[in-house]
C-alpha cells in the first residue's frame, strides 16, 4: 500500500512540476521573439549566431501560422541578410570590412551565454562610459578597451567616470537614453534569455526528459524494494 501511495505521490508531484514548466511556455516563447528581435536589431549587424538557424529559431519561438508550419511571412521580419530559413544567422558585416573597421572580426555569439555568464553580459552591456582616447569614443570598465562602440547609447544614455579620488569608478550621466530604468532592465532580461536558449535551445526538452527519468528509476526502485521486502520475507519464513 505505501508503494502505491509512493508511485502516486511521484506522478502526482510529475504533473504539478510539469504543469509549472509548460505554464512558462507561451511566456518563454514570446520572450525569445522579443530577444531575437532585439539580437537582429542591435546586434545582429556585427555578431553571428552560426550554430543557430532561422527555421529553428521559428519553431521554438512560435513563429508558425494556424497549421503549425513555419509562418515565412513573419520571420521575414528577422531575415535581412539570406533568403533561405535554413541558413545559420550570419551578421551583416562582412570579414574584410569588420577587419578594416575594428582590426578584428566581432565574435559569434553562439555561446556567449555558457562562455561568460548573464551577470557579466549584463554588467558589461551597462558598462559603457565615454573615452576620446579610444576609436570609438567609448570603453567598458567590465571589459577596459573593448573595440565595440555603444550601440545601446541612444536607448540607455552615455556616462562618464567621474574624477572624484573617492569614487573614480563612479558613472556620471552625460545625457540620457530613451528608455527608463525598468525598460533597459527588461531589454537587458529579454536579450539574455535569448542567448542563454540560443546557448541551450534544447533546455527545455532534457528537462522536460530528465522529469520522466528521475520518475522512472524512482518508481523502479520502491518496485525492487518491495520486491526485496516480500523474497526476504518468505527466506526468513522457511527458516
Amino acid at each position: 500500500m505505501r508503494v502505491i501511495i509512493g508511485i502516486l505521490f511521484i506522478v502526482t508531484l510529475n504533473h504539478a512540476v510539469w504543469a509549472r514548466v509548460s505554464g512558462h511556455q507561451d511566456h518563454s516563447s514570446a520572450s525569445i521573439q522579443r530577444g531575437a528581435k532585439l539580437f537582429i536589431n542591435y546586434c545582429s549587424g556585427c555578431h553571428s549566431l552560426n550554430y543557430l538557424t532561422y527555421n529553428r529559431l521559428a519553431t521554438d519561438a512560435g513563429i508558425v501560422n494556424t497549421q503549425g508550419r513555419i509562418d515565412k511571412k513573419m520571420l521575414q521580419n528577422l531575415m535581412f541578410n539570406t533568403t533561405k530559413v535554413q541558413s545559420p544567422i550570419h551578421a551583416n558585416l562582412t570579414a574584410g570590412d569588420a577587419k578594416k573597421w575594428f582590426g578584428i572580426s566581432p565574435p559569434d555569439l553562439s555561446l556567449i551565454a555558457l562562455i561568460r555568464d548573464k551577470t557579466w553580459i549584463y554588467n558589461y552591456l551597462n558598462s559603457f562610459y565615454q573615452d576620446e582616447t579610444q576609436p570609438f569614443g567609448v570603453n567598458n570598465r567590465q571589459y577596459p578597451g573593448t573595440l565595440m562602440p555603444h550601440v545601446l547609447e541612444p536607448l540607455f544614455g552615455l556616462y562618464e567616470l567621474s574624477q572624484e579620488k573617492s569614487a573614480p569608478t563612479m558613472q556620471i550621466r552625460i545625457h540620457p537614453g530613451s528608455l527608463s530604468a525598468s525598460e533597459q532592465k527588461r531589454f537587458l532580461d529579454d536579450l539574455l534569455r535569448f542567448l542563454s536558449y540560443v546557448a541551450e535551445p534544447e533546455k527545455k526538452t532534457r528537462m522536460r526528459i530528465g522529469i520522466f527519468v528521475v520518475i522512472y528509476f524512482l518508481t523502479l526502485f520502491l518496485i525492487l524494494f518491495k520486491l526485496k521486502q516480500i523474497i526476504w520475507r518468505k527466506i526468513t519464513a522457511k527458516k
